[in-house]
């Protein structure tokens, strides 16, 4: 599956291994995040998640829609890309021939507005929802945290001492984030976090000292953390400080 401005080169080296390809999309990435999240609904998940629900992320400013990529590849939520200032006519469309589908906006009014998040909020008959934070470091924490009851959407990770897994990567990476999403699917279901090069962040930090309190028994569960990229994505200080956090802490 090719999506948006793969070439022609592209294609034809992946056909003479025998592959089959299908093309979705252009060059333009609002009209493929359209393209693409049709497809979804055409051949909807298993999961009833996929077939009410969409995710919107910035198509300018990236990071802070990172994490919603591992959950979207868990549940099988399509993903939308808006402007700023505008829903995109091909994004707009997609709602109205879709009104009763619950959007997940991602990030902060400086991303998406209010007055893009009001447009939607008057449109669609489902619920609309923003995931906030003062950074794309708390958006990544107040998703991993969230849950919204009437719909099943999120990881709910908010409960100390369960041993829960992350994907840890540096917001300067995208791809790592993209890729990071098969460990948020079968085996770890591992919500991604975001981190600098050379630290974690406070909220990143609090959340894990939260999650990962000092205890007398030192029987499982114990916590994961995965980290992608080599030392130039995150430093080896920082993976050292990553391991001291998710560690067993004992009285």
């Amino acid at each position: 599956m090719l999506i948006g401005p793969v070439s022609e080169i592209v294609e034809q080296q992946l056909k003479a291994t025998g592959l089959t390809t299908l093309r979705i999309g252009n060059a333009n990435p609002y009209e493929t995040s359209a393209a693409v999240s049709k497809y979804r609904l055409t051949y909807p998940p298993m999961s009833e998640q996929g077939r009410k629900n969409v995710f919107l992320l910035s198509g300018e400013v990236f990071a802070e829609g990172m994490a919603a990529v591992g959950y979207a590849m868990h549940e099988g939520l399509p993903i939308l890309l808006s402007k700023r200032m505008e829903l995109p006519y091909e994004v707009e469309r997609f709602f109205m021939e879709h009104p009763t589908l619950n959007v997940y906006i991602f990030g902060s009014e400086s991303v998406i507005s209010r007055e893009v998040e009001t447009q939607i909020r008057t449109n669609m008959k489902g619920n609309v929802v923003r995931i906030p934070g003062a950074s794309p470091y708390e958006i990544s924490v107040n998703f991993s945290r969230f849950f919204d009851p009437h719909t099943g959407v999120g990881w709910n990770r908010d409960q100390p001492g369960r041993g829960d897994a992350f994907s840890i990567v540096p917001t300067t990476d995208w791809q790592l984030g993209v890729i990071s999403g098969l460990f948020s699917h079968l085996g770890k279901h591992a919500p991604l976090l975001l981190i600098d090069r050379n630290k974690i962040p406070q909220a990143v930090q609090n959340y894990l000292r939260y999650l990962n309190p000092a205890k007398k028994s030192t029987q499982p569960p114990y916590m994961h953390a995965y980290v992608y990229g080599n030392f130039d994505s995150i430093g080896y200080e920082t993976q050292v400080q990553i391991e001291e956090e998710i560690i067993l802490r004992e009285h």
